[in-house]
């Protein structure tokens, strides 16, 4: 048992209250009508700048040495929820080792139980990052048993330590106010970058479509799909928010997005495209130490007979 602080946000992410309980794993519930529930634990700073000091590989696991397939917890406390990390990735390892080196650190100050899944796509066919979400849910899941998976962007690192990395009933978009769209959220149905899930939640509206290869298209098919299931866009923290987005050379949009956007927002397609329709050949699960490694083939044209077939 662990003194942590209740949060109880309004809809702007004010504190309304707070007060110190003692919780255990699985005291969290959500009453009286409040839209939400949230535990703040010591040690966090609040806002910080984000270190840009790129470490290699050696360099990170002498920083992080006591952390070993992905998992990162405190010692002193039982937190209320087991979270996985979803992270899509292809060829950004300098992104990856500037998110480590800022996260790692971020989910220790928040003293959370999250374990690091890097879900990386192999080389052939063009980036699919809803596709590569899926396969990391679909993986981590059979791994271990979670409460919340949080879908995060390699290029995507919160400037706020307030901004737990927690789940609620309804998905909450963790990274409204981005650096590159000058702090401001940019419109209502957004919900890229961050996003926090309950697990039950997350397969009840079938994960994200696997119809979006290159970029754009597959955040907003998810929107539709937590409005279709009868959830909401929660932003309880969108005061701070506040998100760097590490600089690279965009992918090229996705020609035919719209049209597959409105093809696949249709009711049947929700419910026939994502975790249910998946298909991709599992090359490898490896223990990189500070993350789990999870490699895969995909093709638009289902399995290739490369590897093993989930």
């Amino acid at each position: 048992m662990s003194n942590l602080k209740w949060h109880l946000p309004t809809a702007d992410g004010a504190a309304i209250s707070d007060r110190i309980i003692p919780v255990r794993r699985g005291d969290i519930r959500i009453r009286g009508g409040l839209t939400g529930i949230f535990v703040s634990r010591f040690g966090g700073s609040g806002r910080h700048n984000v270190s840009l000091v790129e470490l290699d590989d050696s360099e990170l696991l002498t920083k992080f040495p006591d952390i070993d397939n992905g998992h990162v917890y405190p010692k002193h406390c039982t937190p209320a929820q087991r979270i996985a990390i979803i992270i899509p990735y292809r060829d950004r390892e300098t992104h990856l080792h500037l998110w480590l080196n800022n996260m790692i650190p971020l989910f220790q100050r928040q003293q959370a139980d999250v374990t690091i899944f890097v879900s990386e796509q192999a080389v052939g066919e063009d980036f699919n990052r809803g596709m590569m979400k899926n396969i990391g849910f679909n993986e981590a899941t059979k791994y271990r048993d979670f409460d919340c998976v949080v879908m995060n962007d390699v290029d995507f690192v919160p400037q706020d330590d307030r901004n737990l990395y927690q789940c609620l009933h309804n998905p909450i978009h963790m990274s409204a106010k981005t650096d590159r769209r000058g702090y401001s959220l940019s419109y209502g149905k957004l919900i890229g970058g961050i996003a926090a899930f309950q697990t039950s939640v997350f397969r009840e509206i079938n994960g994200y479509s696997n119809k979006f290869f290159v970029w754009g298209g597959e955040d907003d098919n998810l929107s539709r799909r937590i409005k279709e299931y009868g959830y909401r866009v929660y932003r309880p923290f969108l005061n701070i928010s506040h998100t760097t987005t590490l600089r690279h050379k965009r992918d090229p949009r996705l020609p035919l997005r719209m049209e597959i956007l409105r093809n696949t927002n249709a009711d049947v397609s929700l419910k026939n495209d994502g975790l249910n329709s998946l298909k991709y050949n599992l090359l490898s699960f490896d223990n990189k130490k500070l993350y789990i490694r999870i490699l895969a083939n995909i093709s638009r044209d289902g399995v290739s007979d490369e590897g093993s077939t989930n």
